[in-house]
């Protein structure tokens, strides 16, 4: 009788992100007749909890957000690792054939502190580590020798993207156990969702959706500067965000500052972002940096004319603006790229097509296998594959 191999996957929490989207995805798909799987989040959080497979066992380190900033924090900070480790080998005791942090953090340093009960293991890159400040702010000093060494200890390195991949490389040079798997997106799901109900756009403004978290790197500041110049401009618009996030009550100040309340909204999570995305007439993603940008892979399938900016992740996406309006990270390009779709009924169809046409390259089962050669343990060099979009 064969034997399963025994896997668990770390991530810091289930909100709602492309990285947590994705895992759950890949956790329906992986060959349960293969693989007996784990799932360690970290922070017992988030809107995709109950989303998890039955087949899965789930457990977590921490319930309480201010213990968790706290014994981290003393990990990356100031290097005391010991109430990290403790915690980390008391929860984590079984031992694995292969580990994977899913979302590269420090939690990847888990893998670490069990090394001795997991034979392989790998990370993903989940970020563009240069263009993201939020990660390229910390990476300097002696935090950067630890991670150097982090990542000469993980077996396999796994950048969602080509982008993600490079930056990775243009700031921590020397690795060869690197792959490039896609996140696994769920075509026919998408599809099916997006038809679950109606959302009630009115015909008359053109609707216009952002899908994301209420984080600095989406950009978002810039798109409500865009739309006041929009509303100035005396387009009749509506723009949606959908997201929840720190910027919260920053953003919504901001937009009754700037006069756009009857023009922005901001919607919250949707555990079914699709209704929205299909009945708008134009999808944006003005991000300063992305991996690969899973909302934005699914406004393509759904044939959503897009307008994005000039970073990585999206240009890849859609062709240098071969698929879609491509501006630079700032308001009035934002402005100027929104404008251009808004205006132009037969150049929004036009984009449709070709959103259409570039979303058939996202192939879940691609994607899952490259993940069962991981955990299977086959050679990295078997699947260092740079994919074009």
């Amino acid at each position: 009788m064969r034997i399963k191999k025994e896997v668990l996957f770390i991530i810091p929490s289930l909100e709602g992100g492309g990285a947590e989207k994705a895992l759950i995805m890949l956790l329906r798909h992986l060959n349960r007749k293969k693989y007996e799987i784990d799932l360690c989040v970290v922070e017992k959080r988030g809107f995709y909890l109950d989303q998890v497979p039955g087949h899965v066992n789930m457990f977590h380190l921490f319930t309480n957000k201010i213990v968790r900033k706290t014994i981290t924090g003393l990990h990356r900070r100031f290097n005391i690792s010991w109430p990290f480790r403790k915690l980390t080998r008391h929860i984590v005791t079984s031992k694995y054939d292969v580990a994977v942090c899913f979302l590269d953090s420090i939690f990847t340093d888990m893998l670490l502190f069990v090394d001795d009960r997991v034979c392989k293991s790998a990370t993903v890159l989940h970020s563009s580590y240069r263009t993201n400040n939020n990660w390229y702010k910390f990476i300097k000093g002696e935090y950067r020798k630890r991670l150097q060494k982090r990542y000469r200890k993980m077996d396999t390195i796994i950048g969602v993207s080509d982008d993600a991949i490079d930056e990775f490389t243009s700031i921590f040079s020397g690795y060869e156990n690197l792959c490039i798997i896609h996140n696994p997106i769920d075509r026919k799901g998408i599809i099916k969702k997006s038809k679950a109900f109606d959302v009630g756009f009115s015909e008359e403004p053109v609707n216009i959706v952002a899908v994301g978290n209420l984080l600095p790197v989406k950009g978002y500041r810039n798109l409500i500067k865009a739309c006041a110049l929009l509303k100035g401009s005396g387009f009749n618009f509506k723009l949606r965000i959908l997201g929840q996030g720190p910027l919260k009550k920053a953003l919504n100040k901001q937009i009754y500052r700037m006069g756009v309340v009857n023009f922005v909204s901001l919607l919250g999570f949707k555990e079914n972002p699709y209704p929205y995305m299909a009945q708008s007439d134009i999808f944006v993603m003005s991000s300063f940096s992305e991996a690969l940008p899973t909302a934005l892979c699914e406004a393509m399938i759904l044939g959503k004319p897009v307008v994005v900016t000039n970073c990585s992740g999206c240009r890849s996406l859609v062709g240098n603006g071969a698929y879609g309006i491509m501006t630079k990270q700032t308001p009035e390009s934002l402005f100027n790229g929104l404008k251009i779709l808004m205006a132009d009924s037969a150049l929004r169809k036009d984009f449709s097509k070709k959103s259409s046409q570039r979303s058939k390259q996202f192939n879940i089962k691609h994607a899952v296998e490259k993940y069962e050669s991981v955990l299977d343990q086959q050679p990295v060099t078997d699947m260092l594959i740079h994919e074009v979009f």
